[in-house]
């Protein structure tokens, strides 16, 4: 685990100021999170089931998501402390966050290599985590989850280097952590699974630190079922997380091309963050011509290679899930691009390195003060277009008040600081919509729709009573034209007896409830 040989490390001084610049740059590259409440609309839906939950509901059944506690844990400890809709405090601990993971990064690349090329590490993942389209850089499970992610390399790497059973354990922890914000964490158990297979020696040190890695990660998986069980809500969260889970990938994997897909997403992603991939392939070219090979740039491939897994899974590559790709690239790139700067004399190729880092960031954080233009030029969900019908809720209704948007819109609630009138925040499982798809449906008829799923749709609505019920399928928000509301009767008929239009407001349909 020595530092890298032939390669010079920072003096102190100017490893600081190196560290300095680092956070420098996280904050300009982020500036627009500041600026902006919401950028994606997985931050509503996160919002507001840690507002459900916070405010007394029971998860999984008094609100419908399919992901683990984790991540509406981070949502709700924040607006517990800094105001129940601070979506902008939200923004400011990921940003946080994400900083807290360009170090851990640093240490795995030092760890590996040399603190130059923990400089490059860090910088890079700071750099290419934004250089991509708008939302890249809002509050998703990723950037989140990938803190216990790096934790867990770092962990291991400690107790390979170290043999204190500690380390293991720190390492499980991190990756139970990770795995309660998203399941698709636990592809990095295969990672260091088939790593140890390969190059545990000496194996009773390996199988000592597996041990003990699995049995401190039992420990906040078997809290969060214990949880779940103690408050009524462990069957809601088979249903809806692990089955809904289930669903989502085979959903899908059914409807959606991947070959439209790479066309579409990732060839786009890559071009966004080329140069990482050019350094992470000659990074990977050379290590694998190392002799005796290195085990733990092995380790760093499979981390790379198997994390393209999770991405892929449905088909559907979001841009945030990629993110998922970037550390074990930093750390792969940073010893190719150490090396390239300390011992090369080729000033072009330094050049062009420094254009291909320069150039992204620059113009990807100049255009999120165009985002208007942006999600149009992207095709992607534009917040702002929620905000007009969210401001007449907010006008005509109280913060006591509940309401209904018929859709996929949880911006509309967000926005008008309103709670849904029912536990899914969207209609895709009343309507069949596959997420990621214009307008594709599991139901060839509308009327094929789960019984019981619109039994709980209609117990919610006899519940709360919303004041409004607004259709947002006539404005097509969010692809979502083919599903109005006059093609479910009960539905249809539920509104014409207890509602009256209101208003339109950018073709979406206000109802409001008669004895309101």
């Amino acid at each position: 685990m020595s530092e890298e040989k032939g390669l010079k490390t920072l003096p102190g001084r100017q490893g600081i100021v190196a560290l300095l610049v680092l956070a420098l740059l996280l904050v300009v590259l982020r500036v627009p999170a500041l600026i902006h409440p919401v950028l994606d609309v997985d931050e509503a839906i996160y919002g507001l089931f840690a507002r459900v939950w916070f405010d007394g509901g029971i998860p999984y059944l008094d609100c419908v998501e399919t992901k683990p506690l984790g991540i509406y844990l981070f949502f709700g400890a924040i607006f517990s402390i800094f105001g129940s809709w601070n979506m902008i405090a939200v923004h400011v601990f990921t940003i946080a966050v994400v900083g807290l993971t360009a170090f851990v990064i640093y240490l795995i690349a030092k760890l590996l290599y040399s603190k130059t090329s923990g400089i490059w590490a860090a910088g890079l993942y700071l750099v290419f985590s934004t250089t991509y389209i708008p939302k890249v850089i809002a509050t998703t499970i990723e950037p989140v989850m990938l803190l216990p992610v790096c934790l867990m390399y770092y962990f291991w790497l400690r107790f390979e280097r170290e043999d204190r059973k500690l380390y293991a354990c720190l390492a499980g922890i991190s990756f139970a952590m990770a795995c309660l914000f998203k399941y698709q964490a636990g592809m990095n158990l295969v990672v260091l699974a088939a790593y140890i297979a390969v190059f545990g020696r000496p194996i009773g040190n390996a199988l000592r630190g597996m041990f003990s890695f699995g049995i401190a990660a039992a420990i906040l998986p078997a809290a969060m079922v214990l949880y779940l069980y103690s408050i009524g809500a462990l069957d809601g969260f088979i249903r809806w997380n692990i089955l809904g889970n289930t669903d989502y990938i085979k959903e899908g994997a059914a409807t959606i091309s991947i070959g439209g897909q790479f066309v579409k997403r990732v060839l786009p992603y890559i071009a966004s963050t080329i140069l990482i991939w050019i350094t992470t392939s000659a990074a990977i070219f050379r290590l694998t011509r190392e002799r005796p090979i290195s085990k733990h740039g092995v380790l760093m491939i499979l981390w790379f290679i198997l994390s393209i897994v999770p991405v892929s899974t449905g088909y559907r590559f979001y841009g945030h899930y990629f993110l998922l790709l970037l550390p074990p690239m930093a750390v792969l790139s940073s010893k190719y691009l150490a090396g390239l700067f300390i011992n090369s004399g080729r000033k072009s190729l330094k050049a062009l390195v420094i254009f291909g880092i320069a150039l992204p960031a620059i113009g990807f954080t100049c255009a999120r003060f165009y985002m208007d233009n942006l999600y149009k030029m992207t095709g992607e969900d534009n917040p702002a277009d929620y905000v007009a019908i969210a401001q007449y809720v907010s006008a005509n209704t109280d913060p006591s008040d509940k309401i209904l948007a018929w859709g996929y819109a949880p911006l509309v609630y967000w926005y008008a600081e309103r709670l849904p009138a029912t536990r899914f925040f969207w209609s895709d499982l009343l309507t069949g919509r596959v997420s990621g798809t214009k307008g594709v449906s599991i139901y060839k008829d509308p009327l094929e729709g789960d019984p019981a799923i619109w039994r709980m749709f209609f117990d919610d609505l006899e519940k709360h009573r919303p004041i409004y019920i607004i259709d947002t399928t006539p404005a097509n928000l969010h692809d979502y034209k083919a599903f109005p509301i006059t093609i479910y009767p009960a539905l249809h008929d539920h509104i014409q007896k207890n509602y009256r239009e209101e208003i339109t407001i950018r073709k979406t349909v206000f109802y409001r409830r008669i004895d309101g």
